[in-house]
């Protein structure tokens, strides 16, 4: 699991800036915070709501955590999905190590899922979580996910996630991705109550052709067409 650790880095987008709310005056950086996974060369999918909001809007900039520079590097957008939960990102310094994606998986058995990605931790370094659970549906259907006009024919399982793990792989046992993770549902303390949605692989591949598109295009320092 090391091994496929590495591609697994953590995602921020820059929505703007916030005045305090003790209105002091002082301002401070108001980032979304998600996961990515190296998918081919130089190239990281992520969940879409990272990066493209419900309103339409885009963030301001994208960065990658490297783990070789220890620090947050410039990144871009160069597929956003029109209907699922998936954007991919040009990252020109991304970890040469990549996920295998296995788009005909058929659903696993129980026990051998795993999710790698990383929590919320908005100022400290960033540390990887990696968590064990059971695929609970195969298709089905995320409740509260504003962000998918698409909800439908996702997986779910109870491997455990946090806020910041949006865009997490979902592993199998042979270490290879089925899925992204999407939607981690809260109750009403705005706790995790025991399901994490995702996408299946077969929903990254079609990105992931797209986004090598645009790159062609060069349109890889930009959004696409808004």
């Amino acid at each position: 699991m090391d091994a496929a650790a590495r591609s697994v880095i953590k995602v921020r987008a820059y929505k703007g800036t916030k005045l305090l709310k003790d209105a002091s005056g002082l301002v401070r950086d108001d980032f979304e915070y998600g996961t990515g996974f190296v998918v081919d060369e130089n190239l990281v999918a992520t969940a879409k709501h990272t990066v493209v909001y419900e309103d339409g809007s885009h963030a301001r900039s994208v960065q990658c955590w490297s783990t070789a520079a220890n620090r947050y590097e410039g990144c871009a957008v160069v597929y956003a999905s029109p209907d699922r939960d998936v954007a991919v990102l040009w990252f020109p310094n991304a970890p040469k190590t990549r996920v295998s994606l296995r788009p005909d998986a058929a659903p696993p058995p129980r026990g051998t899922l795993l999710i790698t990605g990383f929590p919320d931790v908005p100022y400290g370094r960033p540390r990887l979580m990696v968590t064990p659970g059971d695929l609970l549906e195969w298709n089905t259907e995320s409740p509260g996910a504003g962000v998918l006009r698409e909800r439908k024919n996702l997986a779910a399982t109870d491997a455990f996630a946090l806020p910041g793990c949006s865009g997490s792989p979902v592993f199998s046992a042979e270490q290879t991705v089925i899925g992204m993770v999407v939607s981690v549902v809260q109750d009403a303390e705005g706790e995790w109550n025991g399901t994490t949605y995702f996408v299946k692989a077969a929903d990254l591949l079609p990105a992931v052709k797209a986004a090598h598109a645009a790159v062609a295009k060069k349109k890889g320092y930009e959004f696409l067409e808004r």
